[in-house]
């Protein structure tokens, strides 16, 4: 089973900066990557083709450490 690293953003700049590490990591496929969407950070996910899903997926209005902590041990996949 391969891990998985979750990366989420949802200010411009930090969407662009982990956007690289995000496209080798996929690209070299050693684990699995989750994207989540966030705000302004969907539409750039979007558009430079990162596959990502948004909070709404996973049942979340907002977001905090908790929350994401939470997702990440029991749904996040």
């Amino acid at each position: 089973m391969k891990k998985k690293i979750v990366a989420t953003s949802s200010r411009p700049g930090a969407t662009n900066a982990i956007i690289p590490p995000i496209e080798r990591l996929i690209k070299e496929g050693k684990v699995k990557v989750v994207t989540i969407g966030h705000e302004s950070s969907e539409e750039i996910l979007q558009e430079e083709g990162i596959p990502h899903r948004t909070i709404g997926h996973y049942g979340l209005e907002g977001v905090s450490y908790r929350l994401y902590e939470n997702l990440i041990r029991t749904r996040a996949a």
